[in-house]
């Protein structure tokens, strides 16, 4: 977990408040706009995401050019 960065940290933060916002849907979208408002670029996303996988944190699915589907892997999935 050495590798995750702060930015990484806040990304995972923001997939649990995705997933509490949708009432417990995991896994949940995480869009390039969402993060860009939150000052991280894309590249940085994907970049802490697979750093993110590599620890088990999180299980990763590209959809789309626009948005990931994460599932946080500590939270119960319910779609």
């Amino acid at each position: 977990m050495r590798d995750i960065s702060g930015v990484g940290w806040l990304i995972v933060v923001e997939i649990d408040r995705l997933i509490l916002k949708s009432g417990g849907r995991n896994p949940v979208r995480l869009t390039n706009h969402r993060m860009r408002q939150l000052g991280i670029s894309r590249w940085a996303k994907q970049r802490q995401l697979r750093r993110l996988e590599a620890a088990g944190i999180v299980k990763v699915q590209s959809e789309a050019r626009k948005w990931t589907v994460v599932t946080l892997l500590w939270f119960p999935t319910r779609s």
